[in-house]
């Protein structure tokens, strides 16, 4: 029988993740894992078999991380957009090799829904149902609003993750704040038209 692993599968991840923020995607693998843990690549294929189980499982850990910070705990839930813009690009500033890894196709998993599944995401449900409620506005514009300001923040995003805009953070935050009033402002007019 083979003696148990004495490098946890979790410990293994939560260094590849912690290399994957700091050096990117590129850093990443078993031999340069091994080497930040001290260890020969032995534990590494014992948990994972190949590089590829290996990535998937990072591209997991890596995704949970990031969901962890766009949603966090029941209690101080974010429920306005902008503030959920805000801590997406914030994301791309301060981790953009962790966003870029996620969020822009390094990880090489795709949403295999499209826009269908990001307007079903918990979080964005919550949101479309305060917009209903807050500013009356119709489910069908609320859905808009949505998917429009995802497509807003993660071009936003994108851009800063990939190092084509260097703004400072408070000009930023202004953007996407003034992008999602004049947008809220045109579907509340439709939403009061359309009754």
């Amino acid at each position: 029988m083979p003696s148990s692993p004495k490098i946890s599968k979790e410990r293994i991840l939560d260094t590849a993740l912690q290399m994957l923020i700091r050096e990117g995607y590129g850093a990443i693998n078993i031999t340069a894992v091994a080497k930040k843990l001290g260890c020969s690549t032995q534990p590494i294929s014992r948990h994972f078999g190949n590089m590829e189980t290996f990535r998937a499982e990072l591209a997991k850990v890596a995704g949970q991380y990031v969901r962890n910070k766009l949603n966090p705990p029941e209690g101080e839930y974010v429920e306005d957009p902008e503030t959920f813009g805000r801590i997406y690009c914030d994301i791309a500033m301060d981790e953009p090799n962790l966003f870029r890894f996620t969020c822009m196709g390094e990880s090489g998993r795709q949403e295999r829904n499209g826009m269908a599944s990001w307007l079903d995401y918990k979080h964005n449900t919550r949101i479309m149902e305060q917009m209903i409620r807050k500013y009356g506005l119709t489910p069908e514009n609320a859905a808009k609003y949505v998917q429009t300001m995802i497509i807003y923040f993660h071009g936003i995003a994108s851009l800063i993750a990939s190092g084509m805009i260097v703004e400072k953070r408070e000009t930023i935050y202004q953007m996407l704040q003034d992008a999602g009033k004049n947008y809220l402002t045109a579907l509340r007019a439709s939403s009061i038209e359309g009754e």
